[in-house]
């Protein structure tokens, strides 16, 4: 079985394991052509009808030496609990720490604050506008930004009245102990409710000219410089994500823009940042690429592949990425896993469809974007399945409720088999009381975390040991069961994420000694589910484990 995929297969998910193979970086031997496209049916998308996933049997486990990638990321917060106002910032960013969140980065404060929008405007106006603008935000036009003379002119300190400011947010991410991951760009919606207070609405999603585009850039050299004097962070972002909502323009436009930004920002700051994005998604992007990925008969030869078009603006250039983003929104790990395959299967000139001499083949090396990261800038429970495009019968579960936890500690360990070096879920809090529940902890006054958040803990704890990533020797096939193994010194630690609604039964077997779970000392077991919160032990007395339906299980043995 290869190393690194999620195969499905009469409607039942085979083992996931990982060898010394998986690396960070975008490399062609990660691709095994081999293996067949992950497809996924509505049953399966809804991980309630995997088929009868009963005893695995044994597994066998062997230490390795690749270090687990950080996923302790989310987006927003923490200051004012997001538009939930219940969680007062300080239990917010408690909360948060204590899940093991480490990294934040800055989107959809509903107010633009760190937002290009609100930073900088040509009008010297706090939302506002000019003649030049027509009178409409946000304003780029009818003065000229340069860095780092005109930084001055930058609205850091500035927000809505009584509100919170640039500064205040970017001071609350530091000030709480979280890294940073700067992303220079727009918020969703084109009228957030705070843009009431405004002149107008929002009047277009990104820059729309030449002088516009020059100006934009600018703010973000300031920005970039403005917040790595407070507080130094490795990476920055350029530009939200690739649709609507933050580019009105067509995307050739888009794809000029950015590499003129990323070519512009790089000649300034060089390898003081790793600089990066777009975050792509949506169609026709990751739609598209999967469609021209795996309809393999056609290899959809006639489909608009922007995010094809997107790199080769790139390469044509000699521009070369620190790392390369994408977003995932889907109910199911087996799409997130499609998803990262059909990319890196396009960056790397490799698969049934984008390998050399192929329908789709791009016109850049194969190895030409090998060194850039792979970055999940955005993901989150979808409620739309990738295949059918249909809507997830009650895919609240996915938010709220114990379904949500195994599906992000099976899209965290596909992550780590895939190389993908850090990901930032969508969202550390809820968006109010009345909106939608996408954060991962809830709308009230301590913030409490939901089973998503929850799996953050055992990432966390794996991570802060130094453990290192194992290998599943002999995985038993026909299970639901993600698994990673990963060790550091004598400490051994199992991650098993069951989305089934079928309980999964194992024995693992060491290769080197202690063999089994009795033969060690100490042995505790954590479940993630709808009433336990991953933080109480619970004692092992024999040498299998079975993880119940659609929970989530670290086991530890030292």
């Amino acid at each position: 079985m290869s190393e690194k995929s999620a195969v499905l297969a009469l409607g039942v998910v085979a083992f996931l394991g990982c060898g010394s193979s998986a690396t960070s970086t975008i490399d062609a031997a990660l691709m095994d052509a081999s293996v067949p496209d992950a497809t996924v049916s509505d049953a399966a998308v809804a991980d309630a009808s995997l088929g009868d996933a009963t005893a695995a049997g044994v597994l066998k486990l062997s230490e390795g030496t690749v270090a687990l990638h950080d996923y302790r990321g989310v987006i927003s917060g923490p200051s004012g609990g997001d538009a939930c106002k219940y969680a007062t910032p300080t239990t917010f960013s408690k909360q948060l720490y204590d899940l093991g969140v480490r990294s934040i980065r800055n989107n959809d404060y509903y107010d633009d604050t760190l937002d290009t929008d609100l930073m900088f405007n040509c009008s010297g106006k706090v939302y506002g506008s000019n003649a030049a603008c027509n009178n409409e935000y946000p304003c780029w036009k009818g003065c000229t930004l340069k860095y780092p003379a005109g930084c001055g002119a930058m609205q850091f300190a500035a927000g809505a009245s009584g509100g919170v400011t640039s500064d205040g947010r970017f001071d609350s991410i530091v000030n709480a102990g979280f890294e940073p991951f700067l992303r220079v760009g727009g918020e969703y919606s084109l009228t957030p409710a705070l843009l009431a207070t405004a002149t107008t609405a929002r009047a277009a999603r990104g820059p729309q000219t030449d002088e516009e585009e020059a100006n934009w850039i600018e703010a973000a050299k300031c920005t970039a410089s403005h917040y790595v004097g407070v507080k130094s962070f490795p990476y920055l972002n350029i530009m939200t994500e690739t649709t609507s909502h933050f580019w009105s323009r067509d995307w050739p436009s888009f794809n000029k823009f950015w590499r003129r930004a990323f070519a512009e920002l790089k000649a300034t700051f060089g390898t003081q940042f790793k600089i990066g994005g777009p975050g792509i998604w949506g169609a026709p992007w990751i739609v598209n690429l999967l469609d021209a990925h795996e309809k393999t008969a056609s290899c959809a030869a006639s489909t608009s592949l922007p995010a094809r078009d997107f790199l080769k603006t790139l390469a044509d250039n000699g521009d070369k990425p620190d790392w390369l983003g994408i977003h995932i929104f889907a109910p199911g790990a087996a799409d997130f896993s499609r998803v990262i395959t059909a990319y890196k299967a396009l960056l790397t000139k490799s698969g049934p469809c984008f390998g050399a001499g192929k329908t789709l083949e791009s016109p850049w090396a194969a190895d030409y974007f090998s060194k850039a990261e792979l970055i999940v800038d955005a993901f989150m429970p979808g409620k739309t399945d990738l295949s059918s495009g249909k809507e997830v019968a009650n895919a609240d579960r996915y938010f709220d409720n114990k379904e949500g936890g195994a599906l992000n500690a099976s899209n965290f360990i596909v992550f780590q088999n895939e190389g993908v070096e850090r990901a930032y879920q969508y969202r550390a809090g809820e968006q109010g009381p009345k909106g939608p529940n996408e954060g991962i902890t809830k709308c009230d006054a301590n913030a409490t975390p939901k089973p998503r958040a929850n799996v953050y803990r055992f990432w966390n704890r794996m991570m802060e040991a130094g453990a290192k990533q194992g290998t599943l020797l002999a995985p038993a096939p026909n299970t639901s069961l993600y698994v990673l193994y990963a060790s550091a010194g004598t400490k051994r630690f199992v991650l098993l994420a069951n989305p089934s609604a079928t309980a999964v039964t194992f024995s693992p077997q060491w290769q080197t000694s202690p063999a089994t779970i009795l033969a060690h000392a100490e042995r505790s077991l954590y479940t993630i589910d709808d009433t336990n919160d991953g933080t109480k032990a619970a004692s092992i007395t024999a040498d299998s484990v079975t993880v119940a339906p659609q929970t989530t299980s670290l086991l530890t043995v030292e």
